[in-house]
This record gives structure tokens, sequence and C-alpha cells, in this order.
């Protein structure tokens, strides 16, 4: 099993639209995306072959303004394209909890991805 952990608040995957592929909030995802690659690739996770299955705790002070669960998801799983899967495709079972924390510093997200 491959476990990660990402420190900081999770940022929710927006919508695209066409004008809105360089507002500070598509910026923001697009930092938090790459963060979460270059831990994984730090870490050097290896890259599954096959189906696997993904799970997630999405650590959240109620500070600030909440995404929904599927967009925290969408983040993650594309985050870990071509890096822990080929494509996010393979992943054929997904876990997905968001819990809440008293304090910002406690925010982070914990990600762990096996073969199915």
């Amino acid at each position: 099993m491959i476990r990660l952990e990402i420190p900081g608040r999770c940022v929710p995957a927006p919508r695209m639209t066409r004008y809105g592929k360089h507002s500070p909030t598509t910026m923001r995802y697009m930092h938090y995306r790459n963060q979460v690659g270059w831990i994984a690739k730090k870490e050097k996770i290896p890259k599954l072959k096959g189906p696997v299955v993904f799970s997630a705790i999405i650590y959240l002070s109620k500070a600030g303004r909440e995404g929904d669960l599927d967009n925290y998801t969408k983040t993650l799983k594309d985050a870990l394209n071509g890096i822990a899967w080929e494509d996010d495709r393979q992943v054929v079972e997904s876990h997905c909890y968001k819990v809440y924390v008293p304090s910002v510093d406690d925010q982070r997200v914990v990600i762990e991805i096996e073969k199915a």
C-alpha cells in the first residue's frame, strides 16, 4: 500500500471556463495539484499498473470557504496522474472523507493507494 501525507489545506478543482484558466482560483488549484505531485515524486512512489483503489481523508478547519468532496477528490486524482498511475481511469474504487479539525495548522490530506 502507498501512503502519502500532504500538509496544508486541500484545494478543490475549479470549474474550468474559457476565461477562467488564469483566474486566481485556478492558479491556486494548479499550484496545489503540482505540490501533491512533487510530494509523490519525492516519496518515490511506484507507478501502479492495472486497477487501483484510492482513499483520501481530507482534514479541513471550518475557517475559509469549503469546496465539495468531489472537487477535492478530482484535484488529488489529477495530481497523481502519470505518477501513481498512468491515468485516473485506473481507479475502480474510491473512498473519500472530509474530517473537520480545530485548527488551520491541523489541515492536511492523507492518501492511500493500493492495487485492486
